[in-house]
């Protein structure tokens, strides 16, 4: 499959899914673990038992507006990324 995307979608209840998909990879495939890229939302970088599933993968961070004002000193950063 060399030169195309691929879509993996987790429909997940922990924010472990970047650790684990990582490391069931690296064995078999490593450059599929390394070169994924995760979709989560700020959970992911703001709560501190999620945090470290998610740090040293490459992640783009989704805020929701439902949760904009949880963590109000992050509002206005999260607004301007908007």
């Amino acid at each position: 499959m060399q030169g195309h995307n691929i879509a993996f979608i987790s429909n997940h209840q922990t924010e472990a899914d970047p650790a684990v998909v990582a490391l069931l990879l690296e064995a078999t495939h490593p450059h599929i673990a390394e070169k994924m890229t995760y979709v989560a939302g700020d959970r992911v970088i703001t709560d501190p038992l999620s945090k470290p599933f998610s740090m040293g993968r490459n992640l783009l961070c989704v805020y929701s507006k439902k949760h904009m004002y949880d963590i109000p000193e992050l509002a206005e950063m999260k607004r301007k990324l908007i």
